[in-house]
């Protein structure tokens, strides 16, 4: 049985991955940090967090896709049941609305006299995390305007069809944070199975 952090602890996470990200030698916006999460946070309890580096130009995110053989690897190396999967990037704001699905009070993150096509937007840092259940914790940081308060919000991915299928159109236009979110629904596959099910015959299709 998985056992998940609290609330709280997903927020204490947030800060080491966009520092970790912001720390990296390069500012490429293609290099992603892919992380792995086990243990609750809590004293006496086994807990730990491994990352990998991810070059989204390097490879397709496609089925069979180079994030979750990182993942598998996790899951196999980091010695503990895992209960979830995030990444760190950086990225334009209003590419966070369209790909990373936000609720409408996010939408306003890019300038309203911005062009939409990311071309002068405003760049910011990304973590996100998602669990087995279907969690999704995500917190955004503008890069020029380290002043501003981040952005922090939290959504169901499987709490309407509508929501799952918008997932899996994701995956399958190889968005990167829909791979980890495949990947972290495999961490409980009896849970998932349906979704996981599902998710397979588009990809063999």
């Amino acid at each position: 049985m998985i056992r998940y952090p609290d609330r709280s602890i997903i927020d204490t996470l947030f800060p080491t991955m966009i520092e970790r990200r912001r720390g990296a030698e390069t500012t490429a916006p293609a290099l992603v940090h892919v992380w792995g999460f086990m243990g609750t946070g809590e004293p006496g309890d086994a807990s730990a967090a491994g990352v990998a580096e991810f070059w989204s130009d390097s490879a397709p995110t496609t089925a069979g896709s180079p994030i979750l053989d990182i993942a598998g690897r996790m899951m196999s190396g980091m010695g503990g049941q895992l209960w979830g999967f995030g990444l760190a990037c950086r990225i334009t704001a209003n590419l966070v609305v369209r790909e990373i699905r936000n609720p409408p009070e996010v939408t306003t993150a890019a300038k309203p006299d911005e062009p939409r096509d990311g071309s002068n937007a405003e760049e910011v840092w990304v973590a996100t995390i998602f669990d087995a259940r279907g969690g999704e914790y995500t917190r955004m940081q503008y890069v020029h305007l380290p002043d501003l308060e981040p952005i922090t919000w939290d959504s169901d991915t499987l709490d309407k069809r509508s929501t799952t299928r918008d997932w899996m159109d994701r995956v399958e236009n190889g968005i990167i944070s829909a791979h980890i979110w495949a990947a972290a629904l495999t961490l409980d596959a009896n849970r998932n199975r349906s979704v996981l099910q599902q998710l397979e015959r588009r990809l063999l299709r």
